[in-house]
């Protein structure tokens, strides 16, 4: 069987590369590896570090360029803002909720409510996708990676399961008290539930915030890996080109030629050696 290529192959999603990988763990940054396809030490500054095949499988290796520095930047300041935006927004759901659930007046609660519908239906999904989608381009398009740092992997899987839970289930349930105070003045068993789901999500918020500036707990032990065989790679990179210089050295030295010795200089070249002066 002829040894498989890696292919790499691009996949459009909105704002998200998918990563299929069908290498063993046990085989990744590992050179002493003694399966007949050894992981590669491939350099990691051009493109996302992804597994490479192994025997019995044809591999798809999906990778993503580095952003440009613009386009980084631009990226951040979305990212940035989209989170502020949706903390924000969890707050402001939170005094709604609490302020449905504590008032006396049907009124203020049905205001309340019917706010909380439509923070819900205008801006629930399109913040919480958008911070989740500016987050993974934002990791596959630098050094950080989605699984290379402690700190990311849980911010990422974090973000994923606040976002299904906001378009899932917040949404369903301002649905439901919105629905109950237009059929009377009491929200029902909705009331305690706007009150609780904001409440959790604005502390998950704010622990992603304080992971985000603090960037705790170092890097897993795929990015250690990931590390180690950039290192070796820019070690052997090194050492190439120390002996590429040295053989351009030694070839400029053989090529250059040299001067032959005349009488003169042969009688002097003694006197060079010794410092006495010639004839002596």
């Amino acid at each position: 069987m002829p040894r498989p290529v890696p292919v790499s192959v691009p996949v459009l999603l909105p704002g998200l590369a998918l990563v299929l990988v069908p290498t063993p763990y046990s085989c990744l940054g590992s050179h002493s590896c003694s399966c007949p396809y050894p992981y590669s030490a491939a350099s990691t500054s051009g493109y996302s570090r992804r597994q490479t095949p192994w025997p019995g499988r044809r591999a798809t290796v999906v990778v993503m360029k580095p952003l440009s520095r613009p386009a980084r930047r631009a990226t951040l300041f979305v990212h940035v803002a989209v989170s502020v935006g949706w903390l924000g927004l969890t707050l402001g759901l939170l005094v709604l909720g609490l302020a449905g659930a504590l008032t006396r007046s049907p009124t203020t609660a049905t205001a309340a409510y019917r706010a909380m519908k439509i923070f819900g239906d205008w801006l629930i999904i399109p913040i919480s996708l958008l911070s989740l989608v500016s987050g993974v381009i934002l990791s596959l398009g630098t050094a950080w990676g989605i699984a290379r740092y402690r700190w990311v992997y849980t911010k990422f899987w974090l973000t994923l399961i606040a976002t299904g839970a906001s378009v899932f289930a917040l949404r369903t349930t301002i649905d439901e008290a919105a629905s109950a105070v237009a059929a009377g003045p009491d929200a029902g068993a909705a009331a305690p539930s706007l009150v609780a789901a904001p409440s959790v999500a604005l502390t998950l918020y704010v622990f992603m915030t304080a992971i985000s500036v603090l960037k705790p707990w170092g890097p897993t032990a795929r990015g250690r890996r990931a590390r180690e065989a950039a290192r070796t790679t820019r070690t052997a990179r090194t050492a190439r080109t120390a002996r590429t210089a040295r053989t351009a050295r030694t070839a400029l030295k053989a090529r250059t030629p040299r001067t032959p010795l005349t009488p003169r200089t042969a009688a002097s070249a003694p006197a060079r050696t010794t410092g006495a002066r010639p004839g002596t």
